[in-house]
């Protein structure tokens, strides 16, 4: 937002040079906020060649004039170098300059900054902070699957899971071990891509473990990454839950499923209705997992219930021959789970991480005034301060993570290299001596004044390389 507060305060736009046929149009909207009205407004004009032209007026005394829109648009038939300025009294500070080819439109929106549209309306450049990176392509099939994992569901049907007992007693899932094995399902990611776990579905499936297999589908988890590429886990005997991967077609876990028909971790036992992993034992609607533990006086999971002689999970249907133990086999989580999806665009670079520190009229005073997040990874060339009147000011900044929120005083970047203005209206440093150059996305900025005399206004801008 460009806010005009003051009645010697306006904005002006002036051409590099004359132009060949055309002025180049300029409409601007506004709105004009008191502390009774909020009124919008617009102005319109075109430029002057290189003598400025007010593009924005100054508002009225007691009137915060906020500008939400601007365009000026190349009207006439050659390139024009426009120049954007903010006025305050005697001061001049050049805000952007660009250079617009025939037709080109350079635009500015409140919470967007300065953009150039070319004669099709299509974006061509940006100025001010931009942003971050372009959001990541999908990781690649499977993990989104993931949502699937929904129909876990009821992992309580897992309920009398018998023996099948903690996912791990499950059937002696063989050293198949807890889900963790399953977790090399591959890089396929997270349990997500177990979602896809076939159609069968989450964990849920699983309850009804019966012939339909969860987890098992788990099994077609194949390429689909997660948990399936436990699949891979092929040979292992009912062990490695991993193996249950292709464990038959059956596939992980819910191959457990084909644990004969007394079903994945559900069939171990009655599991029939059993219920949620609670019903284990006293599940009846004992409830979740939790439950599982009163799994009857079965004992932990692994006692569950009278399991039948569905037997544990390791009767899992001969989940392969495979040998207890390597869910490493899991590795092979389909090749598709490894491969991450397309990386989206990158968004455009940094220009410039810009603070103003604004004293309301008065000197401004000492400490911190206010914080500033950086939107993507940057290494810092130079740093400039501008003030709105001769003076003095020494301006320090502090850095940490979001997970560290807020900087102190022992988080700086400046070293003892503080950006400073000595009796003048600006200063610039492109050595950074002792600074600490290197920005990651996310990090939080803090902007804190050691000293000041006279300058009541001050923009602060830090310019990569």
């Amino acid at each position: 937002m460009i806010i005009l507060d003051a009645t010697d305060r306006s904005l002006q736009a002036l051409l590099a040079g004359a132009v060949t046929t055309n002025q180049l149009p300029v409409v601007a909207s506004y709105v004009d906020v008191t502390t009774t009205t909020y009124a919008p407004a617009t102005e319109h004009t075109a430029t002057n060649s290189t003598t400025p032209v007010t593009i924005v007026s100054a508002p009225a005394a007691s009137t915060q004039r906020q500008v939400k829109f601007l365009t000026i648009r190349n009207a006439d038939t050659a390139a024009a170098t426009v120049t954007i300025q903010y006025v305050d009294s005697a001061v001049t500070r050049e805000l952007v300059r660009f250079t617009l080819a025939v037709g080109d439109a350079l635009v500015y929106t409140d919470g967007e900054g300065f953009r150039v549209f070319d004669s099709a309306g299509s974006l061509k450049q940006t100025g001010g902070d931009e942003g971050p990176t372009g959001p990541t392509g999908p990781t690649g099939p499977g993990v989104g699957a993931t949502g699937a994992t929904g129909a876990t569901g009821p992992t309580g049907a897992t309920g009398h899971t018998g023996t099948a007992g903690a996912k791990g007693a499950t059937g002696h899932t063989g050293t198949a071990g807890a889900k963790g094995a399953t977790g090399h399902t591959g890089t396929a990611g997270v349990k997500g891509a177990t979602g896809h776990t076939g159609t069968a579905g989450a964990k849920g499936a699983t309850g009804h473990t019966g012939t339909a297999g969860a987890k098992g589908a788990t099994g077609h988890t194949g390429t689909a990454g997660a948990k399936g590429a436990t699949g891979a886990t092929g040979a292992t005997t009912p062990g490695h839950t991993g193996a249950t991967g292709h464990t038959g077609t059956a596939g992980a876990k819910g191959a457990t499923g084909h644990t004969g028909t007394a079903g994945a971790k559900g069939a171990t036992g009655h599991t029939g209705t059993a219920g949620a992993k609670g019903a284990t034992g006293h599940t009846g609607t004992a409830g979740a997992k939790g439950a599982t533990g009163h799994t009857g006086t079965a004992g932990a999971k692994g006692a569950t219930g009278h399991t039948g002689t569905a037997g544990a999970k390791g009767a899992t249907g001969a989940t392969g021959a495979t040998t207890p133990g390597h869910t490493g086999a899991t590795g092979h989580t389909g090749a598709d789970s490894t491969v991450p999806g397309p990386t989206g665009p990158t968004g455009p670079a940094i220009k410039a991480l810009e603070f103003v520190i604004d004293g309301g009229g008065s000197a401004i005073t000492t400490g911190p005034k206010g914080d500033l997040e950086v939107p993507a990874a940057v290494t810092i060339a130079s740093a400039r301060l501008f003030a709105d009147k001769t003076g003095s000011i020494k301006v320090d900044i502090w850095k940490d993570t979001y997970a560290n929120f807020p900087p102190t005083n022992t988080d700086t970047i400046t070293g003892a290299n503080e950006p400073t203005i000595a009796s003048g209206v600006k200063d610039q440093d492109v050595t950074l001596t002792s600074w600490t150059t290197t920005l990651s996305a996310g990090d939080v900025l803090r902007y804190n004044v050691d000293s000041c005399v006279t300058i009541t206004r001050c923009l602060v801008s830090l310019r990569p390389a």
